[in-house]
């Protein structure tokens, strides 16, 4: 029972130490604060949440792992968090990676390269050869065993036109990954300027929408004093009722579009949550201390300057240039395989060193250079120089009948270069040995392996058996007739430049209208900015007027209300054209092909 009680009390002591913990955490969360964002806006005025919003807080106190946002978040962190989260910006990272890693696999390909071999083989030991042992009295294995060491170096040393198209090619492959991601990452910042714009443009219309409610009641209130001292009628007072509930539904509908926005935002941004308190608004007040650019474009460049450095900066007509690269690659592959190829190679045997060099040149260009040695078990063949004639001529006979081979088999076999001639005899019943110091020098050089040419073209020096030996081989191949193939070839090749240098002519011409009309555009945002600004300079002078006009009693309270209405109207009016200028910017960049790094800096709050 006791121990029971013990348990139980350590389990409540864990759950208020959870809550505490839980609770600390919560607040910490809560009291974070932020920077309020730079290009001159100042801090939104305090406004209610609308129940969207409200939600997304709930959803993301709930959800401790999602991305998030600081309380304040300013466009370029907004940007940087929707390309963070997008899957199909990631995949594109992902293919231009892939892209720039083959392309730096064909050039190290081209770079030295060391390598080393090595061969064992393990064969069973002739029968021919184990005769030759046992007459020379001699013990040989069963198993012959060759192990082949070779170290090896090669490097391109001459440019091959199939590198180059080969490279062309991987060029354009990272091209085009780099157009669609540039592609896919600049789209994606003008669709979350847009909607971050969008978002502010509808928080301006609520901030207007509860001025609208706060003056209609105040109007209200003052028909109701004039309705009970009997100086208004009780339509007066119905219409001021109207006019709150149209204020009302007004609001509402201002708070829907807010909703809406946030979650167009919120699209952009994957996963992560978003809660419209953390875009930050202009002030209706404001609105004033917004200054009036010079011009439209907030580029120092007129029209037809951003028509070529569009023309220069947009990936797309750099693609379409690098694809005429490629053909004038594949073009020069062809002519080079209507050429000659040319292989030399050149191999060289040390008098004292069992090993052979040897260096190559294949008909790509690269160079290849080797050092090669064998070593084996077999047995050196035994010393000859106590053997009389009769007993050497006795182990040559049998060995001719061990393989039941006569010298009728033979046609002059010279073996000149070891140092032996051997010629069949008159009688067949004795053999010209020739020299024996040579025939031993040649049977104990003969374990040693000798390279093969198989050039048709070679020329070769070689001494006594203790000098050294080399060689050198030369090759070539040429195509001398193909019944017009490459011609043909030749002629599709020059077809293709020409419609790809169409295609280019058409891309120019059509970013050129492309910017123009993008330029017209923001034209027009700005002489919508320039006239709003004169209509609320317009609106401030009739407020301070109707300020003169009211103390004088000039106007009504109600009149008074009217031309403080229509002061804010023009106010939001003015923060609204600016938002819209800001977009058509950001579709102007796009337009242009400047880079995400220009965007941030441009369009970042």
């Amino acid at each position: 029972m006791k121990n029971k009680l013990l348990i139980t009390f350590i389990c409540l002591l864990l759950i208020i130490s959870g809550i505490g913990l839980i609770t600390a955490t919560s607040s910490s969360g809560f009291n974070q604060t932020a920077a309020v964002a730079a290009d001159g806006e100042a801090a939104e005025t305090d406004s209610d949440a609308s129940p969207g919003d409200n939600d997304s807080q709930a959803g993301q106190s709930n959800n401790q792992n999602e991305a998030r946002l600081p309380d304040q978040a300013s466009l370029q962190e907004i940007i940087d968090l929707a390309l963070e989260n997008n899957y199909g910006y990631s995949q594109l990272q992902y293919q231009l990676e892939e892209a720039e890693a083959r392309k730096a696999q064909l050039e190290a390909g081209l770079d030295w390269r060391g390598d080393l071999l090595t061969d064992l083989e393990l064969v069973n030991t002739p029968e021919v050869l184990k005769t030759v042992y046992d007459i020379a009295e001699e013990d040989i294995d069963d198993y012959l065993g060759f192990v082949n060491f070779t170290v090896a170096a090669s490097r391109d040393i001459i440019s091959d036109p199939e590198t180059d198209f080969q490279r062309e090619a991987l060029e354009l492959d990272i091209s085009d990954s780099e157009l669609e991601l540039s592609r896919k990452e600049q789209e994606l910042i003008v669709e979350v300027a847009g909607a971050y714009y969008d978002l502010k443009e509808a928080k301006t219309g609520q901030m207007l929408a509860e001025r609208a409610v706060e003056i209609s009641e105040k109007q209200l209130e003052q028909v109701q004093v004039l309705y009970e001292a009997e100086e208004a009628t009780e339509t007066d007072l119905k219409e001021v009722e109207l006019e709150i509930e149209e204020a009302r539904d007004g609001l509402e509908t201002a708070k829907e579009m807010v909703s809406l926005a946030r979650e167009n935002l919120e699209q952009t941004l994957g996963e992560a949550s978003l809660d419209s308190q953390q875009i930050d608004t202009l002030a209706l007040a404001a609105a004033e201390e917004i200054d009036l650019p010079e011009k439209a474009s907030p580029w120092p460049w007129d029209l037809e300057a951003s028509k070529e450095i569009a023309r220069d900066e947009r990936l797309d007509l750099e693609r379409l240039r690098q694809a005429i690269d490629l053909i004038d690659a594949e073009e020069a592959r062809l002519k080079d395989e209507q050429s000659p190829d040319f292989t030399a190679s050149f191999s060289y045997r040390p008098a004292d060193i069992d090993i052979l060099a040897s260096v190559n040149l294949d008909d790509s260009g690269r160079l290849i250079t080797s050092l090669t040695r064998v070593e084996s078990n077999l047995p050196d063949l035994p010393e000859l120089e106590d053997l009389d004639d009769e007993e050497v001529e006795q182990i040559l006979e049998d060995l001719l009948e061990l393989v039941d081979v006569s010298w009728d088999d033979f046609n002059d076999i010279d073996l000149d270069q070891n140092g032996i001639d051997l010629d069949a005899p008159d009688n067949q019943d004795s053999i010209d040995l020739g020299d024996m110091d040579q025939v031993q020098t040649s049977s104990q050089n003969n374990n040693n392996l000798e390279p093969m040419n198989t050039s048709n073209n070679s020329n070769s020096n070689s001494g006594s058996n203790s000098s050294s030996t080399w060689q050198i081989s030369l090759g070539m191949e040429y195509n001398f007739y193909d019944s017009g193939l490459e011609e043909e070839q030749l002629r599709e090749i020059e077809a293709e430049r020409k419609g790809q240098l169409e295609s280019l002519a058409e891309a120019e011409s059509g970013i050129g209208l492309e910017v123009e009309a993008q330029w017209q555009e923001l034209e027009s945002a700005y002489r919508e900015l320039r006239n709003s600004k004169s209509n609320l300079n317009l609106a401030s002078r009739r407020l301070s007027d109707g300020d003169h006009l009211l103390e004088t009693e000039m106007i009504t309270e109600y009149e008074y209300n009217m031309l403080e209405l229509n002061y804010y109207q023009a106010s939001a009016d003015v923060i609204t054209a600016y938002y819209h200028l800001r977009q058509e910017q950001a579709e102007l960049a796009l337009a242009l092909g400047l880079s995400a790094d220009w965007y941030r800096g441009e369009l970042g709050d």
